[in-house]
C-alpha cells in the first residue's frame, strides 16, 4: 500500500470519528434541552394546579365565613304596626329612662328623631328650665330596663297607646343602689307613615 492511500484511509477514519463525536454532542444537548423543557412544563403545570387549588380553598373559606341573615324583617317579611310600635317603645323607654345628673339631658336629646313635633317642643322647654338649676353635688343616676310591653290601644296607621313595664336601678352618691319596678305609658302618632312618640307619662 502506498503512502497516499494510507493518508486517505487515515483521513476517512478521522472524519468518521469526528462525525461520531459531533453527533454525540448534539444528541446530549438536545436531550438536556428536552429535560429542561419538561421540567419547566411540569413546574408550570404544578403552579397552575396550586393556583387552582388555592382559589378553591379561598372560595370554600368565604362560603363558611359568610354569615347567614336570619332576620325575617330584612328578608322581606313586612312588620305590622303593632310590631313596629312595640320595638320603638322598648328602645325609646330604655334610653329615655336611663340618665344621670351629669349627662346633660342626652337621654332626651338623642331621642328627638323618634318624637313628634309636640313632644320635641315640650322636651326643649323642660331642658331649658332644668339646665339653669344648680347641679346636685351628689352623683345621681338611674338605669332603666324594659321587662314588658303591651299595646293597649291601636288605630291602624293613626295612633296607639303602649304600656311598658320597667325595672329601674337608682343610685345616689355612695348609697346602696335601689331597685324598683315602674310603668310608663307612651302615646304614639303616625306622621306621614312613620310612628312617633307623642307623649310620655311615668306612673
Amino acid at each position: 500500500m502506498n503512502k497516499a492511500v494510507r493518508w486517505i484511509i487515515v483521513a476517512v477514519i478521522a472524519i468518521a470519528v469526528l462525525a461520531v463525536l459531533v453527533s454525540g454532542v448534539v444528541y446530549l444537548r438536545s436531550r438536556d434541552n428536552g429535560n429542561i423543557t419538561n421540567d419547566n412544563t411540569n413546574q408550570a403545570a404544578n403552579s397552575n394546579s396550586n393556583s387552582g387549588n388555592a382559589g378553591v380553598g379561598n372560595n370554600n373559606t368565604n362560603n363558611i365565613n359568610t354569615p347567614e341573615n336570619t332576620n325575617s324583617s330584612s328578608a322581606g317579611t313586612p312588620q305590622s304596626d303593632s310590631e313596629r310600635i312595640l320595638r320603638l317603645a322598648r328602645t325609646f323607654v330604655e334610653r329615655y329612662g336611663t340618665f344621670s345628673n351629669r349627662n346633660n339631658f342626652e337621654n332626651i336629646t338623642s331621642l328627638e328623631p323618634y318624637m313628634s313635633d309636640k313632644l320635641q317642643q315640650e322636651s326643649a322647654e323642660f331642658i331649658s328650665k332644668s339646665e339653669n338649676s344648680a347641679i346636685d353635688s351628689d352623683f345621681y343616676s338611674i338605669i332603666t330596663t324594659v321587662i314588658s310591653t303591651t299595646v293597649q290601644e291601636l288605630k291602624e296607621g293613626k295612633s296607639a297607646v303602649v304600656r311598658v313595664g320597667t325595672q329601674r336601678t337608682e343610685t345616689r352618691g355612695t348609697e346602696t343602689p335601689v331597685i324598683f319596678t315602674q310603668h310608663i305609658s307612651l302615646n304614639f302618632v303616625n306622621v306621614e307613615g312613620t310612628w312617633k312618640v307623642d307623649s310620655v307619662n311615668w306612673e
